[in-house]
């Protein structure tokens, strides 16, 4: 028999010996690079991509002379902040100029400050950046501090193309520990970065009007008249806003199915499935009834300003020559631009909205969960970002002239809706 010499187990060996040794240079480059070579100290607070050195350098010298913060509040996609805690009643901070100066890139912002939840600071406007918060006063520039250090939840605004602006409050006098510097008070800044929106949060919750049981224990259906049922009609208005907004690249839900019996308050309520989602708008869809009302009504909460409300109305009648109601008295020169009231709470208070949806939908800024012993259903809501509500009443069913213009120009309606709120709201449709 002929003999072959074994060069197969050679060549294995060799192959052996050279994993090996590729083996042991990867072992001694991540030792080297994750436990030999000092590691870059990154503490908590991130700002402009900035080593621990420049973020010490930067913030550690801070403006003496301060102004104190005791509050804020995320409604809509606005930040609102008080000199005092919240309560509805008026605050300092009112008809001040509040500046935020990026300190990435220079860039400053400057806002006169309402006394709206909504007129404040509204996050869409301000570019990526870490900024640091300023108050005139007194005719000085003075630094914003809080009274007792802050860190809030992640804030997302709505998607626009795809994006989010995601956004945090803080003021901590130890955000420079990390980094070996200090600072002697809590100064407010606000980071602001822009990320990819999670896809189980919504944009806007819409509620179509009617099925819920009311303080009388039936089950109210809504308003009827001239062939209209108010819960059947606006169910199907919601749906096609919902189409049309969804074509701005929006998340857009529903507060309840064609025929579901959904409440206002409690577990699994109509607010609840707005807050789980993390929407940041709510538009009630609904229909009006009685002698001397007829036109389209808008209307916003008690909290909220009529900027978006009135955007829309004006919208509507540039473009598709729809007028507002003429019932009452409009807020503004456009017609059919109107508020709710304020109520009465358990507590004394008026400081409630009358709006139920409004209110229960707008978290802190709104009082949700402390109006009554229905309210306190939704006392988890109490301290949570609220929804910023709008209301629109389509038509009045107990005119029949004005339901048969409803009908006939239903299409433009809706769509005049949706386009004068993506306008006011700098959406591009998608």
């Amino acid at each position: 028999m002929r003999y072959e010499p074994r060069q197969r187990q050679h060549k294995w060996i060799w192959r052996i010996v050279i994993l090996a040794a590729a083996l042991l240079i990867l072992i001694s480059f991540l030792l080297y690079h994750f436990v030999i070579e000092p590691q870059e100290v990154r503490g908590h607070f991130q700002a402009c991509g900035w080593g621990p050195d420049e973020i010490r350098e930067q913030l550690e010298d801070q403006q003496e002379e301060i102004i104190e913060l005791q509050d804020y509040l995320f409604y809509g996609e606005s930040l609102a902040l008080y000199m005092e805690p919240y309560d509805g009643e008026g605050d300092p901070i009112v008809g001040k100029t509040l500046e935020l100066v990026n300190i990435c890139s220079g860039t400053q912002y400057s806002f006169t400050v309402g006394d709206a939840a909504d007129r404040q600071i509204y996050l869409p406007d301000l570019e990526e950046g870490t900024y640091e918060i300023y108050i005139m006063d007194s005719f000085t520039l003075k630094r914003a501090v809080f009274q007792t250090p802050v860190s809030s939840d992640s804030f997302d605004t709505i998607r626009r193309n795809g994006k989010v602006k995601r956004v945090q409050l803080i003021a901590d006098s130890t955000i420079l520990d990390d980094y070996g510097g200090s600072l002697d008070q809590n100064y407010a800044f606000l980071n602001v970065t822009s990320a990819t929106p999670d896809a189980r949060t919504a944009d806007v919750l819409i509620d179509p009007f009617g099925i819920y049981t009311t303080i009388w224990g039936g089950v109210d259906q809504g308003l009827q008249g001239n062939g209209i049922t108010e819960s059947e009609e606006a169910y199907d208005v919601a749906v096609q806003m919902q189409q049309l907004l969804e074509e701005y690249g929006l998340n857009v839900i529903l507060a309840r199915g064609e025929d579901e019996l959904v409440e206002y308050y409690g577990e699994n309520s109509r607010v609840a499935k707005g807050y789980e989602a993390n929407a940041k708008y709510v538009i009630s869809i609904g229909f009006t009834y009685g002698e001397g009302r007829s036109g389209l009504e808008s209307y916003h909460g008690i909290q909220s300003s009529n900027h978006l409300t009135n955007s829309v109305m004006y919208y509507l009648r540039e473009q598709y020559g729809i007028e507002g109601s003429s019932s009452y008295t409009s807020e503004t020169s456009v017609p059919g631009v109107f508020s709710s009231f304020s109520s009465e709470g358990d507590d004394g208070r008026m400081i409630y909205d009358s709006n139920f949806l409004f209110r229960e939908a707008g978290g802190k800024a709104t009082f949700a969960g402390q109006m009554d012993s229905r309210s306190e259903q939704n006392a988890q809501y109490s301290d949570a970002n609220g929804m910023q509500g709008m209301e629109f009443d389509l038509a009045c069913l107990s005119d029949a002239d004005d339901v048969a213009n409803y009908k006939e120009n239903k299409a433009v309606m809706i769509q005049g809706i949706v386009e004068g709120l993506a306008d006011a709201l700098d959406l591009t449709r998608q």
